[in-house]
């Protein structure tokens, strides 16, 4: 695996699944990770994991990120799902309360003696790749720690847990971090236009797109052409919308609320987006947001 020079798609909860991730990697993302997936799920075989874990070989190359409170449970997951996958990538950065209750995500983020038994133990365990998402607390000291158990890149969130997503990215920290260690580091937080990426590519490897993304896969060609002083003439959201859609009915991701949950990132941008959220909103049917859609683009 190479993590340097590249547009890299975050993990986000509930919406990169399968087609998703196919969606982005078609319109220019180098590399794609899963959703966030528990490891005590994933040992017990949970039922509804059954789309978590799916993966097509257009993604490729691909990551399942897993969510574990100790290195025992980190380790039989990984053993689980490492045939499918290119990488694993750990998660050390979820600021959900939920989460970090159970000890996993950024709640590892203050107990650096287990940031280093997890890694080194993932990462004897398994010959993929082992990577980690964390955020910005204590991120030099974690970061070193990280990298002297074996990870081969770390993907940093530049807020603090309780900035979540808010704030500015802490390009500061991000020269820290480059600086404390030799393995490839991912910037990651705001990286919305061609301006972004390139001010954090001067610092960092490469760049991970989480928000930016959601609902419009084709920000990474955007980028990736800008970031070249190419022109690129995008898709609307609309447009994307219809071929997602397309995706998710042929892998049977078809579930109603979870689709009309999607469909509204689908309207940022566009004239009107409030009133067609309020419609969308109000739709009883994947026919109905279909059609929503189809008006949309036909106006576009």
């Amino acid at each position: 695996m190479d993590f340097k020079n590249k547009l890299i798609l975050a993990p986000l909860e509930g919406v990169t699944c399968m087609p998703y991730r196919m969606l982005c990697k078609k319109y220019g993302a180098d590399i794609v990770i899963s959703e966030m997936v528990n490891a005590n799920a994933i040992i017990s075989a949970a039922k509804n994991l059954r789309t978590k874990l799916l993966i097509h070989e257009s993604e490729r190359p691909v990551g399942i990120q897993i969510a574990a409170p100790d290195k025992e449970s980190a380790v039989k997951a990984v053993k689980i799902i490492e045939n499918s996958v290119d990488f694993i990538n750990i998660n050390m950065g979820c600021p959900s309360r939920l989460i970090m209750g159970s000890g996993c995500g950024a709640a590892l983020l203050s107990q650096p003696r287990k940031i280093g038994e997890m890694v080194k133990a993932v990462v004897k365990c398994t010959d993929l790749p082992v990577t980690v998402k964390l955020r910005a607390d204590n991120a030099v000291r974690n970061c070193k720690i990280i990298e002297e158990n074996g990870a081969e890149a770390i993907a940093i969130h530049l807020r603090t847990i309780d900035q979540k997503g808010a704030g500015k990215p802490d390009l500061e920290l991000l020269k820290e971090v480059k600086a404390a260690v030799n393995i490839p580091i991912i910037g990651n937080g705001g990286v919305n236009s061609v301006e972004t990426a390139r001010e954090m590519l001067q610092i960092c490897d490469s760049v991970m797109i989480g928000t930016a993304a959601m609902g419009n896969p084709a920000i990474f060609n955007l980028i990736k052409h800008g970031l070249k002083n190419e022109k690129y003439e995008m898709l609307s959201g609309p447009e994307q919308f219809l071929e997602f859609y397309e995706l998710t009915k042929k892998y049977d991701f078809t579930d109603f609320v979870w689709l009309k949950s999607m469909s509204m990132y689908f309207t940022h941008g566009i004239s009107g987006a409030s009133r067609i959220r309020v419609k969308l909103s109000g739709s009883k049917s994947i026919d109905e947001i279909l059609q929503i859609f189809e008006e949309l683009t036909k106006n576009h």
